[in-house]
């Protein structure tokens, strides 16, 4: 029960970014969308800016 607590002490909310839920392209455009980079930069930025 002491693990439930812990997130009373975090500075941020707790964020989670990830693929998308699709199956994996091979083609290399295709493949950049699967890929979060973008999103990942844009999630990250604003739990910085938090």
């Amino acid at each position: 029960m002491r693990s439930i607590w812990i997130f009373e002490y975090l500075d941020a909310p707790v964020m989670r970014e990830g693929s998308l839920d699709t199956p994996v392209p091979f083609q290399a455009d295709l493949e950049k969308n699967f890929i979060p980079k973008e999103r990942f930069e844009a999630k990250l930025l604003r739990l910085v800016e938090y």
